[in-house]
């Protein structure tokens, strides 16, 4: 007999959130896409960076993400991200001060 739950359990898998330098986090994600792939992925690698930010009294922060491809032949199937937490009070800044701040010379 065919066992569905544990079945789907095996199509997914997540390194959970590991320290990539000082303050700096990192979680990717992979799910088969009958599990939905890199939109999956995405919703739990966010989520897991969230959640670990969050039980420390602070906010998420992202400072690179991405949609990976894994072993399967189905296209993209994963997403990881890297980030940090930041205090609950610090004001992150807006994108378009992000690219000010670059293109000044």
């Amino acid at each position: 007999m065919w066992d569905a739950g544990n079945r789907s359990e095996r199509c997914a898998m997540s390194t959970g959130v590991l320290p990539v330098g000082p303050d700096e986090y990192t979680v990717t994600a992979h799910y088969a896409p009958i599990r939905g792939g890199s939109i999956t992925a995405q919703q739990d690698t966010l989520a897991e960076g969230n959640a670990y930010c969050a039980a420390q009294g602070k906010r998420f922060m992202a400072l690179d993400k991405q949609t990976v491809s894994g072993i399967m032949v189905h296209g993209n199937t994963g997403y990881s991200v890297t980030f940090r937490c930041i205090d609950a009070g610090t004001r992150l800044p807006l994108p378009t001060e992000i690219v000010e701040h670059q293109f000044k010379p």
